[in-house]
């Protein structure tokens, strides 16, 4: 076979040097321009379709653009190789997941291996190995790093083998091992858009060689120091007969950057440098000089924003665009579980496992579900009403139920048939897209952006699923463990956010996606950023790469060079470029890139144009939206330019006055808030008379608040679901015992970090309960009866009279104690430390003191970060110890009815009876304003509180 050849086209980096080459080539019969980068052929592919010429060619399919894996599957069909699936890096991660126990046994990762982000980087890290042909037998395995690294490579190969998967390098290394042969039609190949050559790429393109084809690859050349792309220097290396077609274009001022000679351009360049106050002028400004450009004319494809990370900026610029009306088309990625589709799946999931109606009941709420608004309060009603029903899901599942939507009754279907056995993965899979089959979740008609973005979530949902079931094979799981395992991954799993407006402006974050543009808009040129940290592979550190043999492995420093060619080619792209950074970001201060100081070192004239915090409004203009004026009016202090935004702004004054007023003026409102709420709590009626405020958001808008460490929430959770009633000398293990099996229970859910804390700090807290709890037994002569009991399970009354009416209370006693045949209730809860907190402490105890019935009145409160147990009773003779304190037991007792300045128990009875009768009057005022004092130092609504604006002044509410 007649070997062919191979040359080596130098330009200067941009898309004029790529469309030139391709331009020269593109006429040939049997071409094929392919790359690694997707970004680089699709602007190529929207260059050939402008052209009528040249998209008949690609249309009768005498050329072609590829990516280097389609080429690689053509040409391993072409010689009859087993066709396999290639395994993106997400299926890679969870084939190493999969084996996690293996990998925690055979190697020294141990707990490592558990850590979030650890098979990412192992992927990362064992691609690189596979890129440079790096066997397991080439690493240094008398080095314990290098054998725990050789044992992940064997544990992901036999992974791929099970599951007849394949990736990139290892259908090259297959091809390489084949006879040399084109297929028919294919005799030219113009490469392009790598910035390195790793050995697997070198192998391709010696056997395409082999094959007789003509290979000719596009390298960036810098004018002024040959040496600074690497690309060029690794071909002739590799292929010395290669012919190099020298650079022909003429070198501008900007080319001058990197050069081994200071200053060697002449002027700007075209380059504009802009240091903002912080992220959100930089971004403002930055937008703003986008849509001036495009009101001169200038067209959207000739413009591009950059941002080195769109996971940090897009949303910034998201958000900008929308605001300021410049359209955008926009890439970038968010957690998943900020889409609301994805968390109401997670709602829906987790409904079926705990078969809580309430939860269901909950789901109506949401949009998703195709039930209109003004139905929803009435379908929850109906759903929560099926609770008291003998089967309510049966019930639910029978559908004849009116006033309910039909996708219940398929919901209630599917929940029965997924609860009756265990199911593989893979099986739950198909479940969960029957599921989503059967209900009306996610309206397939729809075509709105938010739309897109939910179907992208669930894109996403059903792709780590499938990551999950692959590595999961075979393995047997009940519904509970699948919605678990589910929502582990989607915590771990982010989407992709895709903004694709009519002629709109691009925004990227890799230099090789500029394209055709003339004027590139930069963002973000901070250290850190631009460039980017050096950092050390964490898998195969600096010092282990140096050991491994025969290799050309780069290290950590070798990296960071990329980031100098990335500005370069940034800088060289455009003819014109304006670089934003900010002085400031979040809370922390910024330094300019250094880059910058070499771009003002090598243009000379250069200069940093400053935009404070002043300027981030510039003065109205009526080319803009109303709204925008009136922001720019009201930042500059001066009139908006146009009569439909003085009126808006006069519109939007008034608002703001009618929302001081000290009136409810809604009656649907007024009546709402108003009304006393059900089920009543005890903790709704300490929160009136604390705050109005606190009130409305926990007894009717059913918010929570932000709550304890999870420590907290974690000892608490294991002693209510601890047998407290056997004996006490078990007790310590028996709560041991059961913190292991919700430790068990919470690994899929949180981080090993978070687990570890947990596993170190809440056995000591459960220990000094335990320690309390014994002391608190003997000293007070206590016995536990009943634990998580309801109110009407207890001796304490459930209703509180008022107006004529017996008013339904409904609370959980945590631990209910029986002592000279009365019962004691304790809740979990604050137990003050200052005297100026006990007045919210007996409000707490005095609410339970009056609910019991004649005898003894005694309420004890138990505070877990503490250990603390305090009792507050009512002495019926003066000189009664009933609950004697010890400090070293932390045992304290506090009396409501001591002679002398305190109350006596008739007193006390009729003035907690006054203030629980003014605290339903406060209820029926409808009141919401927030009111200060002591306990906003506890307060878990401060976030959603407007004290500090407000005051003591009500807020108005309109419907």
């Amino acid at each position: 076979m007649k070997r062919g050849s191979i040359s080596i086209l130098q330009t200067l980096p941009g898309f004029e040097g790529q469309r030139a080459a391709a331009e020269r080539l593109f006429t040939k019969r049997g071409v094929s321009i392919t790359s690694s980068r997707h970004e680089v052929l699709r602007h190529l592919r929207d260059w050939v379709f402008r052209n009528e010429q040249l998209h008949a060619r690609y249309q009768t399919g005498d050329a072609s653009i590829e990516m280097v894996g389609e080429l690689v599957g053509r040409l391993a069909s072409h010689a009859a190789l087993p066709h396999r699936r290639s395994a993106p890096a997400l299926f890679q991660e969870a084939l190493l997941s999969g084996c996690a126990e293996e990998v925690e046994r055979l190697t020294a990762f141990g707990e490592a291996a558990h850590l979030p982000g650890f098979h990412a980087a192992a992927v990362q890290t064992l691609q690189e190995l596979r890129h440079h042909r790096i066997a397991p037998a080439d690493l240094p395995t008398e080095e314990r790093r290098a054998a725990d690294l050789a044992c992940l490579v064997d544990q992901l190969d036999r992974e791929l083998e099970r599951h007849r998967l394949s990736t990139l390098s290892h259908r090259i290394e297959r091809l390489a091992d084949a006879e040399p042969s084109l297929p028919q039609g294919l005799r030219h190949i113009l490469w392009i858009g790598e910035d390195e050559w790793p050995p697997i790429f070198l192998t391709l393109l010696d056997w395409l060689v082999r094959a007789g084809c003509k290979v000719t690859v596009l390298a960036e050349t810098h004018p002024f120091d040959e040496r600074f792309f690497v690309a060029a220097s690794s071909l002739t290396e590799a292929f010395p007969e290669a012919k190099v077609i020298a650079n022909d274009s003429s070198a501008l001022p900007i080319h001058a950057l990197f050069s081994p000679t200071e200053g060697s351009g002449q002027g700007d360049a075209g380059v504009r440098i802009v240091a903002a106050a912080d992220e959100f002028v930089e971004v403002e400004h930055a937008v703003r000089h986008a849509r001036e450009r495009l009101r001169q004319g200038v067209a959207p494809w000739d413009l591009v924003l950059f941002a080195p990370s769109l996971d940090e900026y897009g949303p910034l610029l998201h958000s900008a665009c929308v605001r300021l009306s410049v359209p955008v088309e926009l890439d970038y990625r968010a957690p998943l579980l900020t889409n609301p589709f994805a968390r109401f799946c997670g709602g829906a999931l987790s409904a079926a496992v705990n078969g809580s109606l309430h939860a269901v009941a909950g789901l109506c709420d949401s949009p998703f579900t195709a039930v209109p608004a003004e139905s929803r309060a009435e379908v929850k009603r109906t759903v929560q009403s099926l609770a008291s029903a003998q089967d309510p899901w049966e019930a639910l599942q029978s559908g004849a139920i009116e006033g309910l939507p039909e996708w219940l009754s398929e919901y209630a279907t599917w929940r029965s048939s997924a609860s009756s056995g265990m199911r593989t993965m893979t099986d739950w899979l198909s479940a969960f897209r029957d599921l989503l089959a059967r209900t009306p979740w996610l309206d397939e008609s729809a075509s709105s952006a938010l739309h897109r973005r939910n179907e992208a979530a669930l894109d996403a949902m059903l792709r780590s699923l499938e990551a999950e079931a692959m590595a999961l094979a075979g393995r047997t799981m009940s519904l509970r463990e699948f919605a678990r395992r589910a929502r582990a991954r989607w915590q771990a799993t982010d989407y992709a956010i895709r903004i694709r407006d009519a002629q709109g402006v691009r925004v990227t974050q890799s230099a090789w996606d500029i394209g055709p543009a003339n004027e590139v808009i930069a963002l973000a040129m901070t250290e850190g950023r631009v460039p980017k940290k050096r950092t050390e592979d964490p898998l195969l550190p600096d010092a282990l790469r140096k050991k491994v043999r025969s290799s050309s492995l780069p290290d950590s420093y070798t990296v960071a060079e990329r980031s100098r060619r990335e500005f370069y080619r940034l800088v060289a792209s455009a003819r014109s470029v304006t670089l934003y950074y900010p002085v400031t970001f979040g809370e922390g201060d910024e330094i300019q890139s250094v880059f910058i100081s070499d771009l003002q070192r090598a243009l000379g004239s250069v200069r940093v144009h400053a935009v404070g915090f002043e300027k981030r409004f510039p003065l109205p203009s009526a080319e803009d939206d109303p709204f925008d004026q009136v922001a720019c009016a009201a930042w500059n202090d001066v009139e908006p330019p146009t009569e439909e935004a003085r009126r808006m702004r006069e519109a939007l004054a008034e608002e703001v006055r009618r929302c001081d007023d000290t009136t409810i003026v809604s009656p649907s409102v007024q009546e709402e808030v108003s009304r006393i709420p059900q089920p009543l709590r005890l903790s709704h009626i300490r929160a009136v008379e604390l705050c109005s405020f606190q009130f409305l958001s926990l007894a009717h808008l059913r918010l929570r608040s932000e709550g304890e460490h999870a420590i907290w929430r974690a000892a608490v959770r294991t002693i209510r679901n601890t047998d407290l009633l056997s004996d006490a000398e078990s007790l310590r293990e028996r709560l041991h015992a059961q913190f292991r099996s919700e430790l068990d229970a919470q690994r899929a859910f949180t981080s090993e970090s978070e687990l570890r804390v947990l596993e170190l700090a809440v056995p000591t807290v459960l220990d000094l309960f335990c320690a309390v709890e014994k002391a608190a037994r003997e000293k007070w002569k206590l016995k536990p009866i009943r634990q998580n009991a309801r109110l009407s399970e207890t001796e304490l009354r459930d209703t509180i009279p008022h107006r004529g009416a017996n008013i339904k209370l409904d609370d959980t006693i945590d631990v209910v104690y029986e002592r000279d045949g009365k019962h004691v209730p304790l809740r979990f809860g604050f137990v003050p430390s200052r005297p100026e907190e006990m007045q919210d402490f007996e409000l707490r105890a005095s609410l339970l003191a009056v609910l019991q019935p004649k005898g003894l009145r005694a309420v004890l409160f138990h505070d877990v970060t503490g250990g603390e147990r305090m009792a507050l009773y009512q002495r019926e003779r003066p000189n009664e110890n009933l609950f004697p304190s010890s400090t070293s037991e932390n045992l304290r007792a506090h009396t409501a009815g001591r002679d002398g300045d305190r109350l006596t128990l008739a007193e006390f009875l009729n003035e907690t009876a006054a203030r629980v009768r003014d605290a339903f009057d406060k209820m029926g005022r409808g009141t919401i304003h927030p009111e200060p004092g002591q306990h906003c130092e506890r307060c878990g609504f401060e976030d959603l509180c407007r004290r500090q604006d407000i005051g003591p002044r009500p807020m108005e509410v309109v419907e």
